[in-house]
């Protein structure tokens, strides 16, 4: 992955990370992405809190780059906690 490209997507998922969701806000994050010419495989994400590392493709080729999301759900709000990035 390019370099500009993934700089583009981590100044994205940074801003989705400095606020609270009522979701993890997986799809939105794909749409982002998807802009930039990446997509994100499919996956289930479960539970209050967890992390996980997704597939990334680009052009339809597998990258080595993985989307990098950790979520927590907070027990008085009930919403989320999300942290992400492109490695």
């Amino acid at each position: 992955m390019k370099t500009a490209i993934r700089n583009r997507a981590n100044n994205y998922l940074s801003v989705v990370s400095r606020q609270y969701w009522p979701h993890v806000p997986l799809g939105d994050i794909s749409a982002a992405l998807s802009a930039l010419g990446i997509e994100v495989e499919s996956c289930i994400l479960c539970g209050a809190g967890g992390q996980d590392r997704i597939a990334l493709t680009e052009q339809g080729k597998p990258s080595k780059s993985m989307l990098c999301l950790s979520w927590y759900r907070m027990p008085v709000t009930g919403n989320y906690e999300v942290t992400a990035y492109v490695s």
